[in-house]
């Protein structure tokens, strides 16, 4: 009885395109899309004229937008620099402290990996077994 009362319902909802599609088992029809006329016609080009005052403006917020980047560059030049003392401050902290570098391996990596490869990997391989100063007495 369940099968056929499942069979009737898609057998009705095949034949039957608006009550498919209320309950979206049909996709909408295809909409069909006509050009206006104003798309079929180009559109004129219109030639700007830049007088002087709009050009000296053009220009002061260009000189400024360059002062600007400047800026930004300097002071992400600056955060890079705190960001990688505040990482070699914290792994030496935890090196004389005798702790696991944890968290800091990766940081350290990624920051120094590239120019001091060689002192990173020795940094590491020690964090890793830590020593502690009364360790070393």
């Amino acid at each position: 009885m369940l099968i056929a009362g499942a069979g009737l319902a898609t057998w009705g909802l095949a034949r039957w395109q608006s009550g498919a599609r209320f309950f979206g088992v049909a996709p909408p029809p295809p909409m069909v899309r006509q050009a206006s006329p104003a798309q079929l016609v180009a559109p004129p080009t219109a030639t700007v004229a830049v007088n002087a005052d709009q050009a000296a403006h053009i220009a002061t917020l260009e000189a400024r937008l360059a002062a600007v980047e400047n800026a930004t560059q300097r002071a992400e030049g600056t955060a890079g620099r705190a960001n990688a003392l505040l990482v070699a401050f914290a792994a030496r902290r935890a090196i004389e402290r005798g702790v696991a570098l944890g968290y800091l391996e990766p940081l350290l990596a990624e920051r120094f990996g590239a120019s001091h490869e060689r002192a990173v990997a020795t940094i590491v391989t020690a964090g890793r077994t830590p020593q502690t100063l009364d360790g070393l007495v």
